[in-house]
């Protein structure tokens, strides 16, 4: 069959059941639309330009396109079909208790001023190493000693977290919690200081996804918080809109040092060539080479789920079918988390896909189903930003960013506002 019309096909019911999980759930419906995005550009790459895919020795041929097609649109209504099917489950709400107590806001201020002083000290004494390549480095980062690492760890852990607790507080603290406005400006300068240290942060080591979360989180934020004025002002929506293409736009312009092109490439190409294209050939690449592995899934999501055992990542496996030796931890062609489904059950993985997803992300989504508005809006913020990272990772991110973004993200928001959580039922009673 003709690619187009598995495009077409492919196309028509992606954007009919996205309409669908926007009505019912924004941060579902992230997860639907990047699952899109990091597929869509690839497959348009592989099929019409196979000169991109080829930069990554990832060009298996046309006999592999149809199969490619099938499984992915499989995966999207397995993922769909389940949504529809638990949806009232899965968005229950008050499923816990948050309560108010007394806030630790000088204990919040003075890890803010620690960690905003050593980032940006460090940053200015070591201008010159902070690039993409020394932090995509395993070796550089051994041999650079404690403080290289904690900067590192402050950034990939801290910051965001950080930064969306300090917007919120900007943007809803006088409503939600009574801040006055003194306050609020104070919020207000600390926030957008921190946020202009994390773009030139960002735009020195080359980390897109980084920033392009904090974007995420910023705008569910918007439109949650907003969601009433929606309806009723136009240029309301207009005026976010225009904010988020402008970052978008700011993200694209940070230097892609990764970028293996050989010399210019056209505007159109360079629309597709950009950080969503490399993952799904991962997905590709299993499916040429029939790589099914159940028992290396496993091996790789359980240590991968804990803190440093550095076990490989999944695409480590699989590039080293056609790209030997690229993949390190730190840097590499990413991973579509649908070829997950394939490495464990073949042609049928497209189930897999849509219940270890569904699964993980419904663990994610009840974080934010407590009795407290801007606790919700702030954890739904949070989760819905971490999207990218599972989407272009596996699934072993479901349970560590847990311990690793969520749970250090609801204790700084604790100590700014004295918010907390009081009992938590299981997250599948």
């Amino acid at each position: 069959m003709n690619p187009f019309y598995y495009f077409a096909f492919f196309s028509a019911y992606f954007f009919s059941s996205f309409y669908f999980i926007a009505k019912k759930d924004i941060f579902f419906a992230t997860i639907y639309l990047f699952l899109f995005i990091y597929c869509i550009f690839a497959l348009i790459g592989y099929v019409y330009i196979p000169e991109l895919s080829m930069v990554w020795f990832a060009y298996f041929g046309t006999k592999f396109i149809e199969q490619i097609f099938i499984f992915i649109i499989l995966s999207f209504v397995s993922f769909g079909t389940l949504f529809f099917i638990l949806q009232k489950r899965i968005l229950q709400k008050n499923l816990f208790t948050i309560v108010y107590g007394q806030d630790k806001f000088e204990i919040f201020t003075i890890l803010y001023v620690i960690h905003f002083l050593f980032q940006s000290i460090f940053l200015y004494l070591n201008w010159d190493i902070i690039t993409y390549e020394n932090v995509a480095s395993q070796e550089f980062e051994k041999s650079q000693g404690v403080a290289y690492l904690l900067f590192i760890l402050q950034f990939k852990h801290l910051m965001i977290p950080l930064n969306l607790v300090l917007y919120i507080l900007w943007r809803a603290g006088s409503k939600e919690l009574n801040y006055t406005v003194k306050f609020i400006n104070l919020i207000k300068l600390m926030w957008s200081m921190h946020f202009l240290l994390m773009l030139f942060i960002s735009n020195r080591n080359g980390s897109r996804t980084d920033l392009l979360s904090l974007f995420i989180d910023i705008t569910v934020f918007e439109y949650v918080y907003n969601i009433h004025v929606f309806y009723l002002k136009f240029r309301f929506i207009l005026k976010y809109c225009f904010i988020f293409i402008m970052l978008i736009i700011v993200v694209s312009m940070i230097p892609g040092t990764r970028d293996l092109s050989k010399g210019d490439l056209l505007f159109y190409e360079k629309i597709l060539f950009q950080d969503y294209f490399p993952p799904a050939h991962v997905l590709f690449a299993a499916i040429a080479n029939n790589y099914i592995e159940p028992i290396l899934v496993f091996q790789s999501n359980f240590c991968n789920s804990l803190f440093k055992l550095n076990f490989p990542y999944l695409q480590a496996f699989v590039m080293e079918t056609f790209y030997p030796t690229a993949a390190t931890r730190n840097a590499s062609m990413a991973f579509y988390i649908f070829t997950e489904g394939f490495m464990v059950l073949g042609n049928f993985g497209f189930l897999y896909n849509g219940i270890v997803i569904i699964f993980g992300a419904t663990m994610w989504r009840r974080l934010a189903s407590s009795n407290s508005h801007i606790f919700n809006m702030f954890m739904l913020s949070m989760i819905t930003g971490r999207v990218t990272t599972i989407v272009r990772g596996q699934s072993s991110y479901f349970f560590k960013d847990f311990y690793t973004f969520f749970i250090p993200a609801i204790i700084l928001f604790y100590m700014a506002t004295g918010l907390h959580p009081k009992i938590i039922k299981f997250l599948y009673s």
